[in-house]
Parts: structure tokens; sequence; C-alpha cells
């Protein structure tokens, strides 16, 4: 509905602005005109494809109106009475979805236990339709949600695993089937002709899912297809009969489209019987995958042979662009606007997300296999490689697509119970720490302390939100230059000065007195002011005395005479422009510059010492992210997200760094140009910091010291060169920065003396061996010798770094889908891949050993099943 949104939106945007007469009717017209050719050329293919399909059915329904006449209409009655029967006692579910199911140890042929897990399955699933596991895949930081999610069903949720299954169900469903048309051949005469049918491919696959079903994998149930071909409908009809009294078959749904008079419903379809079945089968159960559904189509040869390759890529072109699920898109939008679905989804979950799944256990009824150790083994005496393959391709079928690469990410966040030191050495310190106690208070007292430092007494924020205000009962303006420097002072030169609050006059302009170079302003009663302006002399040819360059002080001291107060009562307030603090946006008066006096004669000159609302976004707003960060963060850790809380933790310097680098564009854009140093330097800091965290944790620590060097050299640069002051300036935002990484290394450094101080006895007796080795000649010999050989080998040898890498068959042309998973990559990143390759070479691995040991003597340990090896 983008389309209809957009130019009914153009449309009533374009009739306002051409009742208001506003200029910019012109483009929402261009709008309205752009969304009206998209609508046309989308209704254009359309009915293309619409009248394509039209044709193509009419060709079959005259194929089937030829059927028709040479049938008898009983059998075809009989037919549709049967099919309606099915759909009344098959309770096919709203959406069908595909199940993994665990082994259960049952007695032979006894299959109703399995029958009625499914059932319970569909029907428990039914009710978690809003919260599908397929949509919240486990992705980094919410594993433990996604562990949460998917202990409520057995849905498939991982493509990986769908496609083991069918792999599987390929075999045993084409070897049922051949056992099924024999049958019918041998017992009913019949005229049925069975080809296998390859599965559906990768990228049909992922299209479908897509575009159809949205991204869940569990309602993809044709992935394994086949089709009967008959010659007659009564043979239709004993088919469907073979298989409602077959045991091993559950027909989940059946959908007749050669029933007469239902044309528009299976338009872009062919007349065939589809149905959707179960086989529970003893090879199935032991795979898990009797859930599987696999689709059947019992044709009719005559309107098989009619179905041209070219029309049915039409029909299917006809079915892409009409058969659209409003529903289930609006059902779709509905759980985007989830509060929780945006809080624990940080990324587009499409199918290279979904096989990031973790299935934590099974816990369905009865006794399952429910270890993963059961599934992934390494008894190398009791299985055979036959054993072996079949295993794996079990637990392919019973497991999500990276399930030990998720228990080990779950493993690398479990360490609640490991202490400090092993916290440090890591790669992902932050999530690690920030599950430990000590971190979450560290956390909590971050954000208090800002919490005080902004909203506490004599915060910086009440000192902002009184927008500068001061109290005045008295002011001295003194005139460092005039516009015309050779003019003498003491001029005769007519002066006003009156103030303004928040915009507001608060009192008339008072005439100054003109003692030397100073012009002193006294007021009746005590004003509050937080700006000036100034009211030039209203004679020509008096342009020469206006002062361009200044300072003015102020004093509440109530005086008719304030010439005669001395120095000390005065307070500088403003100059001819102000600096704001990068603390508390006071203004910081300077008057090196000289102020824009208008020569235009008794014009009121205006200076304010309110801070701009982008300055306050870079000084005081970036505060708010630091005080939600800190406390969010902690408060995440609580909760058991602990890769939530760093994410969140991070805020704390990527969201003031954008603020940061606004503040300086905003300056540059009005005049302050030398003040973008500043600001780059600490948004930058600031947001590589907060990006390390998040995507290269373990760079963060190392990263603190420059950032806090960076905010050091920004602010101390800013004060000494802009500001003109000196004295070095401790930012509290780098002194912190830099306790912290201090802390960090002083809590390493106490890590490592203790484990050294620990294996000092080891190190001792390892020392005492080896001096003793090489107090041997011949053995120092050997061991040169073995360096040598080392040295000339390949250079392979002498890497430290190794990687697994998997090989591809050279002589297969890959497949598009092969080629983008595989280009220019040959690394295993699935610990379950490699777990799967090491499985299958252990046994050549442990023939090969052997066969060295005879060769060339040495040792080995062996170890017995089930037992650890060193």
């Amino acid at each position: 509905l983008v389309l209809e949104l957009g130019a009914v939106s153009s449309a009533i945007l374009f009739g306002m602005q051409v009742a208001l007469r506003s200029s910019g009717a012109y483009v929402r017209l261009v709008a309205l005109l752009f969304f009206l050719v998209l609508m046309a050329i989308r209704e254009y293919l359309r009915t293309c494809s619409r009248k394509s399909a039209v044709k193509h059915q009419a060709e079959l329904d005259q194929v089937w109106e030829d059927i028709l006449s040479q049938e008898d209409d009983s059998k075809l009655r009989v037919l549709v009475e049967m099919a309606e029967a099915f759909c009344n006692s098959a309770k096919k579910p709203t959406n069908l979805r595909q199940f993994r199911l665990a082994y259960i140890q049952t007695s032979e042929g006894d299959v109703k236990t399995d029958v009625e897990r499914i059932r319970t399955l569909e029907s428990f699933s039914a009710l978690k339709r809003t919260r599908s596991s397929s949509t919240h895949a486990s992705f980094g930081a919410f594993t433990s949600f996604a562990s949460v999610t998917l202990s409520e069903t057995n849905d498939i949720t991982s493509f990986d695993q769908l496609y083991a299954q069918g792999v599987t169900m390929q075999k045993v469903f084409v070897d049922k089937l051949v056992v099924i048309v024999e049958e019918l051949q041998n017992s009913h005469g019949s005229t049925a002709r069975f080809h296998e049918t390859p599965m559906k491919s990768f990228e049909a696959s992922y299209e479908k899912i897509l575009r159809k079903y949205h991204g869940a994998v569990a309602r993809h149930t044709d992935l394994v297809r086949q089709s009967i071909v008959f010659e007659r409908i009564q043979d239709i009809t004993d088919c469907l009969q073979v298989l409602s009294r077959d045991r091993e078959v559950v027909i989940v749904s059946l959908t007749n489209r050669l029933a007469v008079g239902d044309d528009s419903r299976h338009l872009g379809q062919v007349r065939d019987v589809c149905l959707k079945v179960r086989l529970v089968t003893e090879q199935s159960r032991f795979y898990g995958t009797c859930a599987f559904v696999c689709e059947l189509r019992l044709v009719l040869a005559r309107l098989q042979a009619a179905a041209t390759p070219s029309m049915l890529e039409d029909l299917k072109t006809y079915r892409r662009i009409h058969q659209i699920d409003l529903r289930a898109r609006c059902s779709l939008f509905m759980s985007k606007l989830d509060p929780l679905a945006w809080f624990c989804m940080l990324s587009p979950d499409r199918i290279r997300k979904l096989s990031r799944v973790v299935v934590d256990k099974i816990s369905d009824m009865g006794k399952e296999v429910g270890s993963l150790n059961s599934l992934y083994r390494s008894a190398a005496h009791s299985m055979t490689e036959t054993r072996r393959q079949k295993d794996l391709l079990r637990q392919r079928c019973l497991f999500a697509g990276d399930t030990l690469g998720a228990r080990l990410q779950e493993l690398r966040l479990a360490v609640k119970k490991a202490g400090t030191a092993s916290v440090l050495f890591t790669s992902i310190p932050c999530t690690l720490a920030i599950q430990k106690t000590w971190f979450k208070v560290l956390l909590l007292a971050g954000g208090t302390f800002y919490l005080i430092y902004t909203f506490g007494p004599g915060g910086i924020w009440y000192e902002f939100t009184g927008r500068q205000v001061f109290h005045v009962h008295a002011a001295r303006m003194k005139v460092v230059q005039w516009r015309e420097a050779a003019l003498p002072a003491g001029g005769n030169y007519s002066l006003q000065l009156g103030w303004i609050l928040d915009g507001c006059k608060v009192s008339s302009p008072v005439e100054g007195v003109e003692v030397g170079n100073d012009f002193y302003f006294s007021f009746k009663t005590l004003e509050a002011a937080n700006a000036f302006y100034f009211i030039t002399d209203s004679r020509p040819g008096t342009q020469g005395g206006d002062p361009v360059r200044f300072q003015l002080e102020v004093t509440s001291t109530s005086t008719e005479s304030p010439w005669e107060l001395q120095d000390s009562s005065w307070i500088l307030k403003a100059g001819t422009r102000c600096k704001w603090d990068l603390y508390s946006t006071a203004c910081i008066p300077l008057w090196e510059e000289p102020y824009p006096t208008t020569l235009k004669r008794g014009a009121e000159n205006v200076i304010s010492l309110v801070p701009p609302l982008y300055q306050a976004v870079g000084t005081i707003f970036y505060l708010f992210p630091v005080m939600f960060a800190c406390l969010g963060g902690a408060l995440a850790s609580f909760l058991g997200w602990p890769r939530t809380g760093v994410v969140i933790f991070s805020m704390c310097f990527s969201v003031p760094a954008f603020f940061e680098i606004a503040t300086g564009i905003c300056s540059a854009i009005n005049g302050l140009a030398i003040d973008i140093l500043f600001w780059f330097f600490q948004g930058f800091a600031a947001l590589v910091t907060g990006l390390l965290l998040v995507f290269w944790e373990e760079k963060f620590f190392s990263f603190l010291p420059v950032n806090a060097l960076m905010n050091y050299f920004a602010i101390n640069f800013h004060y000494s060169y802009v500001f003109g002051r000196r004295g070095f300036q401790v930012p509290i935002s780098g002194s912190i920065l830099i306790l912290c990484w201090l802390g960090v290394l002083l809590l390493r450094r106490m890590a490592i003396h203790r484990a050294r101080r620990g294996i000092e006895d080891d190190v001792k007796h390892y020392d005492e061996v080896w001096q003793a080795l090489t107090t041997n000649r011949e053995t120092m010999e050997q061991v040169m010798r073995l360096k040598a050989m080392v040295d000339a080998g390949p250079e392979a040898w002498r890497k430290g770094v190794i990687y697994q890498f998997q090989g591809r068959d050279q002589g297969q042309s890959p497949s598009g889908f092969d080629w983008v998973v595989r280009h220019d990559t040959s690394k295993i990143a699935c610990l379950d891949q490699l777990y799967n390759q090491a499985m299958l070479l252990e046994l050549p691995y442990l023939r090969k050993v052997k066969e060295l040991l005879k060769k060339w003597g040495g040792l080995v340990q062996d170890v017995e099943a089930g037992e650890e090896g060193p």
C-alpha cells in the first residue's frame, strides 16, 4: 500500500497548497504524478500477467472439458465427496508449519504417540503466532531471549535445519511413493506413473520464504514435492483410498482443484489434487522428521502434458504478483510495533540470520534425546564411518544451523562464577564485566554522579535554566576603542544603556555619565537582566565616537554616583562578544574583536548573554544520554541481558558524539569556525570509543587513554588559544576515563602477579628438567636438527595462526547460491561444521597415526570411549 498512501498524501498536500496558493504546489504535483505513474506501471504488469494466466487457464480448461466428456460424471462426484470428507476430518490448522520432533523409543510400528505429539504441537504453536520464534532469531546480545522463545514452541527456525530435514525426507518420501504406486498398479490395475522430482532449489525457497511467508521458515511446506500422474479420475480416487488406509501416511490437508465451478479461486494453478502429508515411519522418527510436511500432487496425464514450461512460468509469475497475503502483512506490521520487539531487534531478521538460533534443550512429551553429547560424539571405538554419517545427518535434522556456535556464545557470556582476572584478559571485557556486581555498582555510581552534577544543588542544569540572569543597580562601560582612534576622550558623546530579560525590555534607557573613557549608568531600582542594549548618539557627525570595543561591568550596590565606587565593587559581565564556557555555557566576555556598531544615528545595538541552543546541546544536553546509558546499562544487566547492557552503555559515548559534532557544525555556520576544532576532536574521540565498544570490544580499553588525551588536548587548546586563559584545565570526562584505564591496568598487573606466583614451583621444576636435557650433548644435537628441519619446511609450519578450511569439488560448477557463500573465503566460521568435519576425519586420522607408529615407533595415548582426552 506504499504507492496508494503516497498518492493520497500527495493529493491532499497538493490540494491544501493550491488552496493556500503556496509555491510548493508544483513539487506536490510532481510527487503525485510520480506515484500515479508507478501505480499505472504496476497495474499494467498485473493486467498483462492476468491476461496471460487467463489465456493459459482457458487452454487447460479446454483440455479439462475434453477429459470430462470422456469420463463418467459419477467418478468425479465420488472423488469430490471423498476430498470433502478428507477436508472435514483433517482439521487443517490456519497455517501449516514445519516442526522438529525428537525420537522416542516405542514399540515397532506404534506411531500413534508421534501423531498425537504432532497434533499437540500444531495446536500449541497456533497460540504463539504473535510471537513466532522465526522472527526472534538469536543474534549476539539476545541469546537468552531467543532461548526463552524457542522453549515455547518446536517450530523449525533455521533454514539449515529445514533443508537437512528435506534432504532426509526426499529419499524416504520417494521410497514410500514407489511402494504406493506399485500397490496401485498390482492391486487396482491403476495407470499411476511416478518420476522423482528434485527438491526446490535454494533460490526458489528463499524467494518464497521472504515473499509469501515473510521470513517464517516453518511455513515453507513444499520443499519436498512429488507428483503421481494418472490417466483416469478413478485412479486418483483409488490412490486417495490407499493413502487413507496407510498407517504411515498422515494427510494434513487436501486441496481439490478438480472440483467444477472453482475456476476463479485456482487461477494460476494447474488442475490437480494437492495433498500435504507427513510420513511417520521408523526411519523418519529416528531422524526427527516425522513432523515434516511434504507436498504430493495427484494430476491427470493430459493436464500435465498440456502444461508447457513457458505456461508454468507465466502462471508462476501471476501467482507472485497477485498472491499477496494482506492479513499476514498487517500482522507482521503490527508485530513490528511491539516495543519489546523493537528493543530486542538490532538488525533485519532474514534468512542469513535465521540459522543463528539457539536450541537450548528438547523438552517434549516422554523421554527424548535431549543431550548434545548424544548427537556430537567423539568415541572413536564405538562408531563406524557409516554410523557417524547417519548420526551427523540426524543432528542436522534435530538441531538448528549453528547449535554449537550458539552454545559457545552462551558459555562465552556465562562467567558469573569466574573471577575478575579472567574478565580482564578476554576479547569482550565489558560484556563479561557488566555481569559482575561491582561493575553494575560502578555504572550506577557513575549515573548517580552525573545526576547530582546536573540536577543537584548548584548543578549546571539550574544554571542553564536560569538563563544567565544577573541583578544590577549600576553599570560601567569601559570603552577600549572608539570608531575613530584619534578621537580624544571626553568628547561630549551621548550614550544610553538599557536592560533586556528573556527578549523583553525591562527598563527605559538611561543616559550615561562620561568620565574619561568610561560611561557610568545608574538605575533607580534593582533590575534583573540577561542582555543589554545601548543607543548611540543621535546627533549627526558623531559616528567617530561610537564605541566598538568595550567592557561592561555591573554592580548591585545602590548609588547615585557609581563613578565613586571602588573597582572591587564592579563585576565584569560582558564585552563586545561572548564565548561560551565549556562546562556551564556561561558568557566569557571578550573584547579583542570590534563590535559591528551601526552607523545609523540613535540606533539600538543588542548584546545577549544567553547561550544559543546548539551550544547547550554540546555542553548540557549531552549529559542526558550519559545518565541514561549508565543507569540503563546496569538495569539491562540486572534483567539478564548483558550484551544489551553493553550496547546501551555505549550510548554514553556515541550519542554525545553526535551532539558535539552537530554543535561544531552549527558553530561554524554562525561564524565561530575556530570552535569546530574543539567539538570535532571531542565528537570523533567519543564516536570511535562507542563504536569500538559495540563492534570491536577488545580494543575498547586500549582506546580509553587516546580518548582522554584528545579530550585534554582539545579543552586546553580551546581555553588557551580561544579564551586566552593560562593554566592547565582538567576535564571531568577525560579524568574519569584515565582513572578507569589506570584501574584496569592495575587489576591486570595484580592478576598477572598472582598467576606468576602460582606457577613458580612448576616453572622451577620445568627449568630443572630442561637443564638436565640440555647437558646431554646427543639430545641437543637432535634438538638442533629438529629446529633446522622446521626452519627449512613450509612457511605454514612457522605461522602463529592456523585456520581450518573447507574443501570444494572443483569439477562441479557451483550454483549462484554456492558462489555467493564460498566466494573469496573458504574458512570455516561455524563450530557445527568444524565438529562435523572432525567427526568424519577422526577414524581416518587415527588409522594414519597408527601407521606412523608402526613405521617410526613412538607412543600414543589411547583414550577409552566416554573418557575425555588430555
